[in-house]
């Protein structure tokens, strides 16, 4: 019977959001760092969210896009740990080269803790050690597609973890504070459900099931799929020992996954075949346990090894019900030395764990020195930001008065030089000296090269000029009727068609040319 084993891991979560006008002005003036970061970090979670599917052919293609060599690498390497999933020996790389909080550093993690969770024995403690470490980069990058690619890999891999004794409930509220779409809480209840096992008790609640129940048609991968229903099976064969819609549930996890050769879907192949054996030995269906059992000699491996411990278990069970004593014994044997293999070493899951709750208050302690500085930081940030805005309000002001300023000054100006042109002297100096008041002039005849000048007392003067000239020194009051005349305004008494009369009753031509002045 599979069985999941618990994980003992009491690992704080911390999120350090900043909210407010601090985040405004630092995301300001390091916009030009953070969008190379963020163009990254969303090819990462596109790449991420393809193999969550196990649609590996597809994934691969997806991967080849990714622009960085190193993540590229280390995501490739993630995918073929899925394809071979334990089934044969992979050579053990070197250990993670980068300990930053950067996406690459915590996938070179993950992949060196799965490499020796799934190829090595008696180093399940420091596998967990790698694992957590990504964990906890994932956290304090606050990547949630990658916080939760990184626990599904501890839960889909539980069963190996022997060396742990609590049952993984830090992993799971780590996951469900991190989902981040449809999908991923579709996953996140199958691993929940499945986590949810404790030999032949079911310790969740009757929702996860009916969650299950419900999302089945929703769930995109064929993997999680074909778990889902594995649950179910194992819920109506533990659980209502309800044997036929037991053996239903995993005939069509079975189908779901018919033809897929990688080592993930082997694995779980495996795992459904023992399951459905275990319910025709229940039902004394001795005859059909056997087929079940049989022993693929092509797949090798610790994946494989911990599936033959619980194979060789129900084989002797089956045997001895038989009453065939010998082929009992050799399979009890058999799995004896498959589980010294996975023998627990106590001194190395101490140490593993004092290494890691020494990482994990490193961790919290500069967690706590950086929200400390935050909460320093940030009211003055939030401050300066203020006085920015009222200095730019107020700067805004007075552009816009300024503008307005030198609107009205343009005007002003262009009215001061209608004014100029408006004030000119108040009399005209003759050459012969004489002094010719404007207020006294009446009007101006032009006679050949000369101009004559009648003045309001009777008096007039001859001088040398034209009278276009003579015109534009004089006010504006100063209108000309005709070619040969200009008429101050001020002394026309009445206007008629072709002529007006001035106050001393002398007339003067309108001409058709200067008639609209009048």
């Amino acid at each position: 019977m599979e069985k999941s084993l618990p994980i003992n891991a009491d690992l704080p979560m911390f999120n350090l959001g900043c909210k407010g006008f601090g985040v405004f002005l630092i995301a300001c003036c390091f916009s030009s760092f953070t969008a190379l970061s963020f163009a990254k970090d969303d090819i990462l979670d596109q790449v991420l969210k393809e193999i969550r599917h196990f649609d590996f052919q597809h994934s691969e293609s997806v991967i080849a896009k990714v622009n960085d060599e190193s993540i590229s690498y280390e995501l490739n390497r993630y995918l073929n740990t899925y394809k071979n999933y334990g089934i044969d020996f992979n050579t053990i790389e070197s250990k993670p080269n980068s300990s930053g909080p950067n996406p690459n550093s915590t996938i070179q993690n993950l992949n060196y803790g799965l490499q020796l969770l799934l190829n090595t024995y008696n180093n399940e403690s420091q596998a967990l050690s790698y694992l957590d470490r990504a964990l906890n980069l994932s956290i304090s990058q606050q990547n949630k597609v990658l916080t939760c690619e990184v626990i599904k890999a501890i839960l889909i891999y539980n069963d190996r973890l022997l060396v742990l004794e609590d049952y993984p409930k830090h992993y799971l509220t780590t996951y469900k504070n991190n989902i981040y779409d449809e999908q991923e809480k579709y996953i996140f209840w199958v691993l929940e459900a499945d986590m949810g096992f404790d030999g032949d008790k079911f310790i969740h609640g009757e929702e996860i099931i009916a969650n299950i129940k419900r999302i089945i048609p929703l769930i995109k991968s064929k993997y999680y799929k074909s778990m889902a229903h594995k649950i179910l099976g194992n819920y109506y064969d533990l659980v209502l020992e309800d044997y036929p819609r037991a053996l239903s549930h995993h005939k069509k996890a079975l189908d779901l996954i018919a033809g897929q050769s990688t080592g993930l879907y082997h694995t779980l192949r495996e795992s459904i075949k023992i399951n459905m054996a275990v319910i025709f030995f229940m039902q004394q269906k001795y005859d059909q346990v056997f087929p079940l059992l049989q022993i693929n000699q092509n797949l090798r491996g610790k994946t494989i090894d911990y599936l033959n411990s619980y194979r060789y278990v129900w084989l002797k069970s089956t045997y001895e019900k038989l009453n065939q004593l010998d082929s009992a014994f050799y399979f009890s044997e058999k799995s004896r030395v498959i589980r010294n293999k996975f023998s627990q070493i106590d001194h190395a899951s101490k140490v593993a764990k004092m290494r890691l709750d020494s990482e994990v208050n490193s961790i919290n302690a500069k967690a706590e020195k950086l929200q400390s500085n935050l909460n320093t930081v940030l009211p003055i940030l939030g401050i300066l930001l203020l006085v920015l805005a009222i200095l730019y309000y107020l700067f805004r002001n007075y552009k816009k008065q300024s503008g307005q300023l030198q609107e009205e000054k343009s005007e002003t100006l262009q009215k001061l030089d209608e004014l100029k042109q408006l004030v000119i002297k108040n009399h005209i100096v003759l050459k012969d000296k004489t002094k010719i008041y404007i207020a006294d002039l009446m009007y101006i005849k032009a006679e050949d090269h000369y101009l004559k000048l009648f003045l309001s007392d009777g008096k007039n003067h001859l001088v040398r000029g034209k009278i276009k000239a003579i015109k534009e020194e004089l006010p504006p009051n100063f209108l000309q009727c005709h070619r040969s005349y200009v008429v101050n305004s001020n002394f026309i008494k009445q206007v008629n068609a072709k002529s007006l009369i001035i106050y001393n009753n002398e007339i003067l031509p309108i001409s058709r040319s200067f008639k609209e002045g009048f």
